[in-house]
């Protein structure tokens, strides 16, 4: 049975329990509970005095988190005097014993010495020790050091851009399984923004990213004028987000991160909540964020949090 499948037999069961559940499943009392084995790991590693790391980020999360998720573990261990090596096994992206940061991104060989220590470790890292925010400049700066594209992502990035050194908009809309995390945004209210932000622009060149089909043949038939980019490498189920999907995983990956650096590529973006959009702000933060809507809850993850804050949304 496909994933769009089970999740909609999970809805019918469950009913009104069903959004109560999934956010349960996910709230922070749960993985704190989830990531407390590592703590011996952990203590054991500390004990050692090593001024070294290497760390798996291995559980299923979308290609965007997995980005944040080191961008944060690089900052609490550089500000410790720590270095730290990074790997990203989550099931998502990569085949068994496959390291998806290294396929895409430039990284310094791990000592010898530096050992990988057992999955969990760094669960109750972030989970306990890691802090859970930082300035977006800072985390910018993090990117050009560590996460500077390989021949395979940047050359796939040059010909997603059919030669776009820049967009005058980007549009990053996002129509599935974000329900239980964030409020609605209507595509018509999506609509409207579009229309406001190339209000007076004669030819504008705009990158679309969207995972409903729907949306985006309505978005190039509203604005005739406009030229329109967009990089998508297969065809996904409707309903389904695309990193669940049953797309090969090479390809799932190069395409989550082929559209975030195409997104920081432009001046404005209109967008909803998602990884995929956040981690474009925090490659190019000059770039200026219209989010549509908001998560649900009272401690947005980072970058959410320090987007809103930019735009005036949040304390």
């Amino acid at each position: 049975m496909a994933y769009s499948e089970l999740k909609a037999l999970a809805k019918r069961r469950l009913g009104r329990f069903y959004p109560v559940m999934v956010r349960a499943k996910s709230s922070g009392a749960v993985r704190k509970v989830r990531a407390l084995p590592g703590a011996l790991a952990y203590a054991r590693w500390k004990g050692t005095g090593q001024a070294a790391i290497g760390l798996d980020i291995d559980t299923p999360i979308g290609m965007g988190a997995i980005v944040c998720h080191a961008l944060l573990l690089h900052d609490h261990f550089e500000r410790a005097g720590i270095a730290c090596h990074l790997r990203a096994t989550s099931p998502f992206y990569a085949r068994p014993g496959q390291d998806v940061l290294a396929r895409h991104f430039i990284a310094e060989p791990w000592p010898a010495d530096v050992r990988m220590l057992p999955s969990k470790t760094c669960d109750f890292i972030i989970e306990y020790l890691r802090p859970d925010h930082m300035d977006l400049q800072r985390a910018s700066e993090l990117v050009q050091r560590h996460f500077r594209p390989t021949p395979l992502l940047a050359d796939a990035i040059e010909e997603g851009s059919q030669g776009f050194a820049a967009f005058d908009l980007a549009i990053h809309y996002r129509g599935t399984d974000k329900s239980m995390e964030a409020t609605t945004t209507s595509a018509d209210a999506a609509l409207a923004e579009i229309e406001r932000q190339l209000q007076g622009l004669a030819d504008p060149v705009v990158f679309l990213a969207t995972d409903i089909p729907a949306f985006a043949q309505v978005v190039r038939a509203r604005f005739p004028r406009a030229r329109f980019v967009s990089y998508d490498i297969g065809d996904v189920a409707s309903g389904t987000a695309r990193y669940r999907s049953t797309m090969n995983p090479d390809d799932k990956a190069l395409e989550a991160l082929v559209n975030s650096f195409l997104i920081a590529r432009a001046k404005v973006c209109v967008r909803t909540v998602s990884y995929l959009s956040a981690v474009a702000a925090v490659i190019n933060p000059q770039m200026r964020t219209i989010t549509l809507n908001t998560l649900i809850g009272n401690d947005p993850p980072f970058p959410e949090l320090e987007i809103a804050r930019r735009e005036g949304k949040a304390g």
